[in-house]
């Protein structure tokens, strides 16, 4: 396998992933975004069957490949799922179908007790109300009042993540595919599964290791395409580290 590029918190290998990944070492997450015209039965299954060990695996698809994907990932439970709604979309297929202002994030674990949705919680969604949780504390209450309480990190996070696309060419100004997933999507999802090593065997334009390295979090990413690969690395030179977990 060839490395691509490599610092403190990425590596980029250059290559096949059927190649790579039986080599890899265990991973806290696999998340990405694999070629949907790759999805079948047998590509799931082959997929599945070479990645390495790793507790939790998050995949993004569309219809009508969403189904190919949560039938045959057999390797783990299917725990739950996002859906990534957007406003701007086109008019592909639209003569027989509705247009798609969603795709949906599978989310598959083997370790559902290592999942911690307190990392991920958003603003509060009714401006002036102040989000509440569970407490111990009694606060001079009787029945269930007792037990609730202003919760200062927001309202519990909601399955569907509203956030626009990033568009063709706006990345580091080089032409990029529109389907390149945005930051604020990923810093959504990713603190909620583990700590440790990501995995991302279809890499792309680096969105995922360039979201790990922001998050403290070491990153192994596979592209086969040599000028994705120039751009994940590229992104990842210029990332800053700014949040400390």
């Amino acid at each position: 396998m060839e490395l691509y590029y490599q610092d403190e918190w990425v590596t980029i290998y250059h290559g096949d992933c059927r190649e790579i990944l039986p080599e890899l070492p265990k991973v806290d997450l696999v998340l990405t975004d694999p070629p949907f015209e790759n999805y079948s039965p047998d590509w799931v299954t082959e997929y599945a069957t070479l990645l390495p060990e790793h507790e939790h695996h998050i995949v993004f698809s569309k219809f009508p490949y969403t189904g190919i994907i949560q039938t045959h990932f057999n390797k783990f439970p299917l725990v739950t799922e996002y859906i990534w709604y957007y406003t701007d979309t086109c008019a592909f297929r639209s003569k027989y179908m509705p247009l798609l202002h969603h795709e949906t994030i599978s989310v598959f674990s083997k370790n559902t007790k290592s999942i911690d949705m307190e990392r991920i919680r958003e603003p509060t969604r009714r401006p002036g109300v102040k989000p509440h949780y569970k407490t111990n504390k009694t606060r001079g209450h009787t029945g269930n009042k007792k037990y609730w309480g202003n919760n200062p990190g927001g309202s519990c996070r909601s399955s569907v993540i509203p956030v626009q696309r990033t568009m063709r060419g706006s990345l580091l100004k080089v032409q990029t595919p529109i389907g390149v997933k945005p930051v604020e999507l990923f810093d959504s999802i990713i603190p909620a599964y583990g700590s440790g090593l990501i995995l991302d065997p279809f890499l792309g334009s680096g969105t995922t290791a360039y979201c790990a390295k922001k998050l403290n979090r070491k990153c192994i990413g596979i592209e086969i395409d040599e000028k994705y690969c120039e751009i994940a690395a590229n992104r990842c030179r210029q990332s800053v580290m700014t949040l400390n977990i």
